[in-house]
């Protein structure tokens, strides 16, 4: 029986050239409105622009804060299997 190397690379975000798949998308939804609304140029700015922000900010927050946020506000309902953290009691 052969030993067989373990990948280190197997739990890495997707890539898309050089961008991870979540820094891409600003700039693939730029393009895709750009065409809609034939402001290519202008759209793929505005995406390139978002991406940097988003990748700022996802620099400093920690992984999952936008998830937290926006079920921390109601954005996101609460499902149905989580207990209700603020109730007194709890019954079988």
């Amino acid at each position: 029986m052969q030993e067989q190397e373990f990948p280190t690379d197997a739990d890495l975000p997707a890539q898309i050239l050089v961008l991870s798949a979540a820094d891409a998308m600003p700039l693939v939804l730029g393009f895709g409105v750009g065409i809609f609304t034939e402001a290519i140029v202008t759209c793929i700015l505005l995406g390139c622009v978002s991406a940097f922000a988003y990748r700022k900010f996802q620099e400093r927050r920690p992984r999952g804060w936008i998830w937290h946020w926006a079920y921390w506000h109601g954005i996101i309902p609460q499902p149905k299997n989580l207990p209700n953290p603020f109730s007194r009691r709890t019954y079988p």
